[in-house]
């Protein structure tokens, strides 16, 4: 199901031995758009450094608790190797986490291909032109990091970053959503990644390919519904861009 990654932060973190924490942040991959780490907040589980746990371990969000399940003890979690939150995720510390859980370097192989239950399909087009820090031995963004980023069409501002989509099935970054900061308008829209010309990590600014005028009259976001195929279809079909196949009962 396609589900709010703001409406998470701040969800019960429950370690296999019923440790307590909270949900604080994600961290995705600049260059793929999937969720790769849920930071938790120190709190019981680890109070003096980061807490990265890998997707691997999620276990599915039970949303109407407010609680997130991980497959992980809170002894699991302090025998991780230590990393300091205030800097950048290095490809150097998730080397070390990853030999120290035994898993499989996600960037040595190539993305899963999905089959045609997942929409958008899979592997998802990601945006190409990335403008990135100089010198910074990282592929992982903060969700927190990218909100309030501006967001540009292709013939002027509309306005801010406000939340991400994700497919809690498979935890990739689907779509995300937009206020319209810059318009005579208190409404937010909902648009796929693969529809971003170009993203500035280092302006924080997003530039579409999509126009103005489209934006304004484009299809509203609640962000009290969960995202369905026929609220999905409904985007695709307004900005005509409509061309995969969509199983609707």
């Amino acid at each position: 199901m396609k589900r709010s990654l703001k409406a998470l932060l701040g969800f019960d973190l429950a370690t296999t031995d019923k440790e307590k924490g909270k949900v604080k942040d994600f961290l995705f991959d600049e260059e793929r758009w999937v969720i790769r780490y849920l930071e938790a907040d120190q709190g019981k589980i680890l109070p003096r450094k980061q807490v990265l746990i890998p997707r691997v371990f999620l276990d599915q969000p039970e949303w109407s608790k407010g609680k997130f399940p991980v497959k992980m003890s809170k002894e699991d979690i302090e025998k991780c190797p230590a990393t300091d939150e205030t800097l950048p995720v290095s490809r150097k510390y998730e080397q070390e986490l990853a030999e120290h859980l035994q898993l499989n370097n996600y960037w040595a192989v190539a993305p899963p291909i999905i089959g045609t239950a997942a929409y958008p399909p899979r592997p998802i087009v990601t945006p190409e032109n990335q403008v990135k820090e100089e010198d910074v031995d990282t592929n992982l963004r903060s969700f927190k990091e990218v909100i309030g980023y501006e967001v540009d069409t292709s013939d002027g501002s509309y306005g801010e970053l406000t939340d991400i989509i994700i497919d809690d099935n498979d935890w990739q970054i689907v779509y995300f959503v937009t206020n319209s900061k810059y318009t005579d308008t208190e409404r937010e829209v909902m648009l796929a990644i693969g529809w971003i010309k170009e993203i500035s990590y280092v302006n924080q600014r997003i530039t579409l390919e999509i126009d103005f005028k489209n934006m304004v009259h484009a299809p509203e976001y609640n962000p009290a519904t969960p995202v369905n195929i026929e609220f999905e279809k409904k985007v695709y079909d307004f900005y005509g861009r409509n061309q995969m196949k969509w199983n609707i009962p």
